[in-house]
């Protein structure tokens, strides 16, 4: 699937759960979640300034949607909602 079809189902998720954390044990979001960590991963290359696939642009998609790139912080704020 596309990044941005990945990014209407991550953004369809959120707004149903109110964040954008999903642990890839969970079967029924498991493509999301292996597709959200590789996100992360890209975003520490560009940060890194190495290559990326990661373009400003998508970071902006995944920040106005509440995506959270350091994982331990995103786990912290996270609203306790049942997935």
């Amino acid at each position: 699937m596309s990044w941005i079809g990945m990014y209407n189902k991550l953004k369809k998720f959120q707004l149903r759960q109110g964040h954008c954390n999903i642990p890839k044990v969970h079967k029924k979001y498991f493509q999301l979640a292996i597709w959200i960590t590789e996100q992360r991963k890209q975003y520490k290359l560009m940060s890194e300034g190495k290559v990326s696939v990661m373009t400003k642009e998508k970071k902006t998609a995944l920040e106005n949607i509440g995506f959270q790139w350091n994982l331990n912080v995103a786990m912290c704020s996270q609203p306790s909602r049942n997935i």
